[in-house]
């Protein structure tokens, strides 16, 4: 899917539910390929500080997968010091509010401090409208009116609404609309994605605001795996990859 998806050595890549970072990392990785193949003379230590200062971000609601991610991602040159942009928080919310700052103010002590600390840097974080190249990601395919929070339910509504219908939608499809507020013309999304995306009436709002409107999406890729029924380990329902690009 990076290797599909990422077409230059500076393109910038989100993913806004990053888990474990094995997306970001397989990015990192293709766009070290892309720079030597497109004649970048730039020694690879000073590509990773690029990459990982301004290039590649993560985002994922549990701070355990927040930690993972930043190993994964500083493990690509373990020898130089450079700490990634990886956020515990809420992926569809920052990309939502693209360019604006929501403020809170948390409070602990002792070992909730650290997590205090990680939650004032999500707080900080301002994803810049449209700034972005790529947006990879194997978001959570849970579905509406399954494990989701009544109180998150009622903030996607909030943000999404009128674009998400459907109450038995997944919660893939709200990061797929919030991701178009951070990729640039141009750019693509790069994602995990149920079967649900091609064929399920539940799914026809978002395949409506993606590939229905003027500027909107283009297929570039659909990938189908011939080996097992899905790429997600464990899964019992078939998904594919896929790329779309945005005003293609």
């Amino acid at each position: 899917m990076a290797n599909l998806a990422i077409e230059k050595w500076d393109d910038k890549v989100l993913d806004p539910a990053c888990g474990s970072g094995t997306l970001l990392a397989e990015a990192y990785q293709a766009k070290l390929r892309k720079a030597k193949e497109q004649g970048i003379s730039i020694p690879e230590d000073r590509l990773h500080e690029i990459f990982l200062r301004e290039h590649i971000v993560g985002i994922d609601v549990m701070q355990f997968a927040k930690e993972l991610t930043t190993i994964n991602l500083a493990l690509q040159n373990p020898f130089v010091k450079v700490e990634p942009r990886v956020f515990a928080g809420d992926g569809i919310e920052k990309m939502v509010h693209a360019e604006k700052v929501i403020g809170d103010d948390p409070s602990s002590e002792n070992i909730e401090r650290y997590l205090r600390e990680s939650q004032e840097e999500y707080m900080k974080l301002t994803l810049p409208h449209e700034g972005f190249d790529v947006v990879i990601m194997n978001p959570p395919f849970t579905r509406w009116e399954e494990r989701i929070p009544e109180r998150e339910k009622g903030k996607l509504v909030r943000m999404l609404g009128n674009i998400i219908s459907g109450g038995r939608i997944g919660y893939w499809a709200f990061f797929f609309a919030a991701s178009d507020n951070v990729i640039r013309p141009g750019g693509k999304i790069a994602a995990v994605t149920p079967e649900e995306f091609f064929s399920g009436r539940t799914a026809i709002s978002v395949r409506e605001y993606l590939l229905g409107r003027r500027g909107g999406y283009a297929l570039r890729y659909v990938v189908r795996s011939a080996v097992e029924t899905a790429f997600s380990e464990g899964a019992h329902y078939r998904d594919y990859l896929v790329v779309l690009e945005k005003g293609g």
